[in-house]
């Protein structure tokens, strides 16, 4: 133990030596004596420890003991040695030696700290700049204090985020610590010449050294892009955001008034929900801070960078031609800005393709000098031969290159790939071995010289952001290429690469996220932008399909040549190289372009099997592109094919409705979703039908993605399913639930329906329930809350949907949609105006409707119909209905007055306005006969047994007249669902016609119970809702099961069944 400590130390005073002697004979002060000392200690460790030894002595251990060294008994020497040098001018000082080695134990220490520890070896530049501003924050408060301690604490961890990036630049090879330093230190230099030039410059003052500081900083900028907003100085996040704006404002870039910098606080909070439902991280950081736990500061100044970049691009442009920015108009300043958000995209596109580009450069050159070597042992080695190919005679190739070229798209293809190109795509082998480097200028098409330069895809971007995909190919692929060829601006680009995406990863860190399970592919984040990175495909060797033969797992790697054919139209099947100005098309891409053929892959009823989205993908790129249908794909395009969406994911199907919704065209594409069938596939219960009031809120949709505004899609969801939340409302007013209840539920019954098609997120659930809200609020608004309810959050989606319906033809908003419109154009004196003539107006309208009709002028025939009047008047809530003038002249609000008014014996049963009531409410046909034709109709299902028959008083907001109640007991092997399908066609068949507000009650089968099971789908709850609160349910269940028990609870315990008010007119022997 004593040795290895001995030896351990000694290997350590050796570096020490070995370090010191090479200070000393770089700066040429190692003088005779200091040889000598030298040289006798070296001869004593020497003794001790071997050569061998000495040269595997670690840096690392060297420098984690250097102050024990200096301490140690009997090493006084060498501490003498190294007080005597400190002393000698010109020589480096023992403090500054081991000063050095501390640092390079820091830099040690962070080494082992990448490699070793979890969290320090996922940070990113990007991830600890939020920490480097914090320490700094923290350092001003340290010196602020004066405590000496917390100083020197603070600077340490101050430093060490410089060491953390540069050891982090310096793992990419971009460059270490040392290059920091001396990058700093000729900053110095260079901005003090009054200190290192003196006699250029004597006797300055600090302020006039504060200006030649700035005229130098000045100078080193001349040659670069000198930006307005490069004045701002840098500093906390909320006060660069201020001077930032103040800058801009100068030149008129600025909201005009307050109202429309509101409307932009709308639309981030729009976006910020948007990017919440995507889950992107970066992305949300942007749009939220502290509730998700994300920096405020770093999202801050996230945006501060993407601003300023943008306002570069505007100020590039207006310099191009040659105006002043203050000369620019607003509108010619936001039309650049949307550009500047587009052109910015693609520096995300330059990190996957730049190395791949150099890799592909140098396999090139080598691939050339390789053929040139072919060549040069052809031409020597035949007889006669010349340099030159010309002069030969030979009638094959002249020269093996021309062989290798004439044949090289083959190389790359076995026989197997082949056919398997063939059967998938339908073209030949010939054609399927083509790879086409398109540079057609003709025909209305751009050239791929000119694509380099669409979106900022060019030469001077591709000097930024190398090293990151070294050795890989990448390709920007699908509709991105297409729409450049299009002329179209592409919504976004996606890429591929031959890289996995755990490869993809390892490159972006913390930027990449790998999702799906189906289909695994990488996200690659950039601020809010995104890329996603596939990688290349091949036919599985064993394909996982469900039974309907969707793809339940691709995720099989291959080629470029394989991955073509994995894909699904020929106009998404095209790859562009940016950097080599190339478009791969393998299966006549590009002529499908010329004749705007919409053409899949493949066999299209294998394709649609495969994937069933294809089919919504069809149409959405028919509308979108304008291009015709392949009559191949017409043939299979069947009623019975849209079947098989509905083994589609509802979650998928959402966000392919989105795209539908947000395409632009959405007006052209809705007739042909009703035509081929998938309209029912997507919406549920909704009628396949283009209402007036459906297809002016597509249009309104489409126009504004047009003008490059941003919309909501869960604003057309509230459209479509508008019509469904009045009936389910209806519903709701029949059975006596007060008005705001009654919407409340109809909202939540709507929408859970819809999520048995398309499931929509929490977020857009609650935006689409609250615009239905608001309907009502708009349309009968109380005049002291008039102004409060403009400045709620949904004020403005629930104005435009009560607009676009009174645009419809809707006369049930009475115009108050051109009331709200007026009204918010409107001064402050007006607004006081409009209230006061809009209250006046409501005050007439409830007197009205507070006025009666005499009952001598009511027919006595039993109408249908709702007396008009008395309709409207049922429709307000009770607070707004007026009390009756006198009971005496028989004038009644309403039927329910008319019923007060029989129990007080004010007027007799018979009176006419109760008979009409009656006949209304009575039931179709002999209740018995249609319960024991039911009964019947359950004994082919199994054995049954039933409960006494039962009669329940009138019940309900409208009396509606006796029930016959009974239970039966069922023994069937049916499922739950088969069961309650079974159920629901006994009741069709006895002609059940579902409640309405003022409809008849017929035949109503409930599955209350099935066997212990609790069962909760969009379908079917069991046991039934409210199966404890109803005694004409309970009491025939206690027939059958005198011991019954639902979900632990004995229902002869229930309060209700003592007191119950059923009368028993049967026994159990009724249905026999």
């Amino acid at each position: 133990m004593v040795w290895t400590m001995l030896n351990y130390i000694l290997h350590n005073v050796v570096s020490l030596f070995m370090n010191l002697i090479v200070r000393l004979k770089r700066i040429g002060k190692c003088n005779r004596h200091v040889g000598k000392v030298c040289k006798l200690w070296w001869k004593r460790m020497i003794a001790v420890i071997n050569i061998r030894q000495v040269n595997t002595i670690s840096e690392a251990d060297g420098i984690a003991n250097m102050k024990l060294l200096i301490e140690v008994k009997g090493l006084a020497q060498l501490s003498r040695l190294l007080a005597r040098l400190e002393q000698q001018p010109g020589i480096i000082s023992a403090r500054r030696l081991v000063q050095g080695h501390k640092m390079q134990q820091l830099f040690a220490i962070m080494k082992q700290l990448r490699a070793e520890c979890p969290w320090d070896r996922e940070q990113t530049p990007e991830s600890l700049t939020r920490y480097a501003i914090e320490e700094a924050y923290e350092v001003e408060e340290a010196v602020r204090s004066g405590d000496i301690d917390e100083i020197k604490n603070e600077l340490g961890d101050l430093l060490l985020q410089v060491v953390f990036q540069s050891q982090m630049y310096s793992e990419q090879g971009a460059f270490d610590f040392n290059d920091v330093v001396d990058v700093l230190c000729q900053k110095l230099i260079r901005r003090h010449p009054h200190v290192f030039q003196k006699q250029q410059f004597d006797n300055l003052t600090p302020e006039q050294v504060s200006v030649l500081w700035q005229e130098i900083k000045q100078q080193e900028k001349q040659g670069k892009t000198q930006s307005r907003l490069d004045a701002v100085k840098h500093g906390p996040a909320l006060s660069q955001a201020e001077n930032i704006q103040k800058n801009v404002a100068k030149v008129g870039f600025d909201f005009p008034d307050v109202a429309q910098a509101y409307d932009k606080v709308k639309e981030e909070l729009a976006e910020f929900e948007e990017a919440l439902q995507s889950e992107k991280p970066d992305e949300i950081m942007e749009e939220f801070g502290r509730k998700l736990g994300i920096s405020s500061e770093m999202a801050l100044l996230g945006t501060i960078y993407k601003f300023k970049s943008r306002f570069a691009y505007i100020e590039d442009q207006i310099n191009f031609k040659n105006k002043r920015l203050e000369d620019a108009s607003l509108e010619e300043m936001d039309l650049l800005w949307d550009q500047a958000k587009q052109q910015l995209k693609s520096k995300l596109l330059l990190e996957l393709f730049d190395q791949a580009y150099l890799n592909w450069k140098a396999q090139q050159q080598a691939h050339d000098a390789q053929l040139k070597k072919v060549d040069d042992q052809y031409y020597l080695s035949r007889p006669n031969s010349k340099t030159s190919p010309s002069n030969s005679n030979h009638k094959g190739p002249s020269s093996p290159t021309q062989s290798l070229n004439s044949s090289a798209s083959k190389v790359s293809l076995n026989s197997a790939s082949v056919e398997q190109l063939q059967q998938l795509t339908g073209v030949g082998a010939k054609k399927a071995q083509a790879i086409i480097a398109y540079r057609n200028q003709n025909g209305g098409f751009k050239s791929i010289d000119d694509l380099k330069k669409v979106k900022g895809i060019g030469e001077k971007l591709f000097e930024q952001n190398r090293a990151r995909l070294t050795g890989y190919e990448a390709y920007i692929v699908g509709g991105g290429v297409r729409d450049l060829m299009l002329g179209l601006n592409p919504k976004d680009y996606d890429a591929v690469t031959n890289a996995t995406p755990s490869q993809v990863k390892e490159v972006f860190g913390r930027r990449c996220r790998i999702i799906g399970r189906r289909f695994e592919l990488a996200h690659v984040y950039s601020g809010r932008e995104l890329i996603e990175v596939a990688t290349f495909r091949a036919p599985p060797k064993k394909a996982i399909t469900s039974a309907q033969g969707m793809i339940l797992r691709d995720n099989n790697w291959g080629t470029i040549e394989q991955d073509f054919a994995r894909r699904d139209f020929s106009i998404n099947a095209m790859y562009y190289q940016p950097r080599k100005g190339e478009v791969l098309d393998f299966c006549n891409a590009i002529d499908d372009i010329k004749t705007k053929t919409l053409r899949l892959l493949g066999d299209p009823a294998l394709r649609f099997e495969e994937d069933p989205v294809r089919m919504l993908r069809t149409l959405r790129f028919a509308a979108k592109l304008n291009f015709s249908i392949d009559p191949k794909i017409l043939d299979v395009f069947t009623q019975e094919m849209t079947q098989l969406l509905r083994d589609v994911s509802p979650h998928r199907l959402y966000d392919e409705s989105q795209k539908l919704f947000t395409m632009g065209h959405l007006h052209r594409v809705m007739p042909m979703l009703i035509e081929f069938g998938i309209w029912k596939q997507l919406f549920a219960d909704i009628s396949p039908e283009i209402t007036q009031f459906i297809e002016r809120a597509a249009k309104n949709t489409d126009q504004r993605i047009q003008m490059g505004k941003t919309i909501n899609p869960a604003f057309f969801y509230a459209v479509l399913l508008w019509n469904n939340f009045l009936a389910r409302c209806d519903f709701y007013h029949a059975k006596g639930v007060v008005a705001a209840e009654a919407r409340a539920q109809a909202g939540l019954d709507v929408l859970k329906r819809q999520a048995t098609r398309t499931i929509i997120p929490r977020f857009a659930e609650t935006f689409i329930r609250e615009v239905w809200e608001m309907q009502s609020r708009l349309l009968n608004p109380k005049p002291q809350q008039i102004e409060a309810l403009s400045g709620h959050a949904r004020f403005r989606a629930g104005f435009d949907f009560l607009l676009l319906r009174e645009k419809s033809g809707d006369a049930s908003t009475n115009g108050m949609g051109a009331w709200w419109e007026a009204y918010q154009d409107m001064s402050t004196d007006e607004k006081e105006r409009a209230i006061g003539s809009y209250n006046r107006q409501r005050a007439k309208s409830r007197k009205k409707l507070a006025e009666v009709a005499p009952v001598e002028d009511v027919k006595a025939t039993a109408s249908t119909q709702i007396e008009p009047l008395v309709k409207e008047q049922e429709s307000r809530s009770r607070r707004s209905r007026a009390k009756p003038n006198s009971t005496s002249s028989q004038d009644f609000r309403s039927r329910s007055d008319a019923r007060t008014a029989v129990n007080k014996g004010e007027i007799t049963a018979d009176h006419p306005i109760t008979k009409r009531r009656r006949v209304q409410r009575s039931n179709l046909g002999d209740s018995e006969q249609i319960l024991r034709e039911a009964v019947e109709k359950l004994r082919n299902l199994g054995v049954v047994t039933v409960s006494k028959l039962y009669q329940s008083p009138p019940m309900g907001p409208q009396d509606q007249p006796n029930y016959h109640n009974a239970v039966a007991e069922l023994h069937t092997d049916l499922a739950p669902l088969a069961l309650l399908d079974e159920l629901q066609r006994i009741e069709n068949e006895s002609g059940r016609v579902r409640l309405r507000r003022w409809g008849e009650r017929t035949l109503d089968l409930d599955l209350l119970l099935y066997a212990e099971k609790n069962i909760i789908n969009e379908r079917l709850t069991v046991p039934h809702i409210g199966i404890l609160e109803r005694d004409f349910v309970v009491i025939p269940l206690l027939d059958l099961d005198p011991e019954l028990q639902v979900n632990g609870q004995s229902l002869q315990k229930l309060d209700f069944v003592q007191h119950s008010t059923l009368s028993v007119l049967a026994d159990q022997s009724w249905a026999d």
